[in-house]
């Protein structure tokens, strides 16, 4: 079962990133993170959106600089179908990347996911990195789609999954609430 919230417009900076993608959702999963200068907080947030041609799947940011200036950035927006196939259509380009081993994150991260771990959008900085994964068991029934995130804290990397759901799940309740429009009603 997906668990989504709705949107929480009185924290400033996830009313900013609601703002700036201008469409109904709902927050998959959210956290506030300090930056190394231990002061400039930044609200991470995944979610689910509204779009034009049905519901879309985002990771973005928002901080306020020293100077009060507020900044939002899309990390990643894209259709849930898309993000739910193992290749893009037309291309047949992969949808989701290879975790880079070398990477304190990434290793992390394909520790706490399985050693079958891709991403589809991954944000870091100098201590921490938030992905949307995709969680592909062997079985084709088991392939998740997960928020995680990953933080360098006492001389550790340590990561963790936070949103989690299958990924026949996830679309089937993405379509339930931001679907096309409803139905004609049977005369």
């Amino acid at each position: 079962m997906v668990k989504a919230t709705e949107f929480d417009v009185a924290d400033k900076h996830e009313r900013a990133i609601v703002d700036y993608l201008e469409s109904e959702g709902l927050a998959l999963w959210r956290r506030d993170h300090v930056w190394s200068d231990g002061e400039t907080v930044e609200r991470q947030l995944a979610g689910v959106i509204a779009g034009e041609d049905g519901p879309e799947l985002f990771l973005a940011s928002a901080w306020t600089t020293h100077g009060n200036t507020l900044n939002v950035r899309v990390h990643f927006r894209t259709a849930v179908e898309l993000a739910c196939r193992r290749f893009l259509p037309g291309n047949g380009e992969v949808a989701a990347r290879t975790l880079h081993m070398p990477d304190r994150y990434d290793a992390a991260v394909a520790a706490a996911g399985g050693d079958r771990t891709k991403y589809l959008a991954r944000d870091a900085d100098t201590a921490s990195a938030v992905y949307i994964l995709r969680l592909e068991p062997d079985s084709d029934s088991g392939k998740r789609i997960a928020v995680a995130t990953a933080d360098f804290k006492n001389g550790q990397t340590v990561a963790s999954l936070g949103f989690e759901a299958t990924m026949s799940e996830f679309m089937e309740w993405a379509d339930s609430e931001f679907g096309g429009a409803p139905a004609p009603a049977h005369r």
